[in-house]
């Protein structure tokens, strides 16, 4: 099959799973932006909404596109093995963005490359959503609005690297009881 061969856009997978986070991570964000700015938590719910949705939908892309031109100009767009620990490294934090189609490894190299996605995607979310909530309370100083907002996304993407932990250790917890 000549689609068995394309790789794995990291974006297509990513996506879904960022948004079936998104409700706990604006609620958590909004708890943060609650205590750190001293609005009502309607305020700065829907607030963090509004930010998350456009970094979600807008940043998470960015930052997904930049990570796939940081792989194609090291040449990440062709399979370098998985031999050695240093090659397997590579192929999930170079190739993150778009992985070799490396089927009988996938099962840990999605979740790992899930993890190494979180590290353009976290200055991105920053930005973008100190940006969006700056322009939503520009009487607020802006230095409050952007401390608050990344401690915000320090504690979400803290959640965000848990979770994709377990996932993968879930991962290769269940490929090696399948093996044994």
């Amino acid at each position: 099959m000549i689609l068995a061969n394309i790789g794995v856009p990291m974006l297509f997978v990513q996506l879904p799973y960022l948004v079936v986070l998104l409700l706990p991570i604006i609620a958590v964000e909004a708890m943060v932006l609650r205590r750190r700015l001293s609005l009502p938590f309607r305020e700065t719910f829907g607030g963090a909404a509004r930010a998350n949705l456009v970094s979600t939908f807008a940043g998470f892309p960015l930052a997904w596109l930049a990570m796939f031109a940081l792989q194609d100009s090291v040449g990440g767009n062709r399979a370098w093995g998985l031999d050695t620990a240093a090659h397997r490294l590579a192929a999930v934090t170079l190739q993150a963005a778009w992985l070799i189609p490396y089927e009988g490894d996938l099962f840990w190299m999605i979740p790992a490359a899930s993890l190494v996605l979180l590290v353009p995607c976290f200055p991105a979310s920053v930005f973008i959503e100190g940006w969006q909530l700056r322009r939503h309370w520009p009487e607020m100083m802006a230095n409050r609005v952007w401390s608050a907002v990344w401690l915000a996304n320090s504690l979400s993407y803290a959640l965000l690297l848990a979770l994709g932990a377990i996932r993968l250790y879930l991962a290769l917890y269940w490929h090696q009881s399948t093996q044994s």
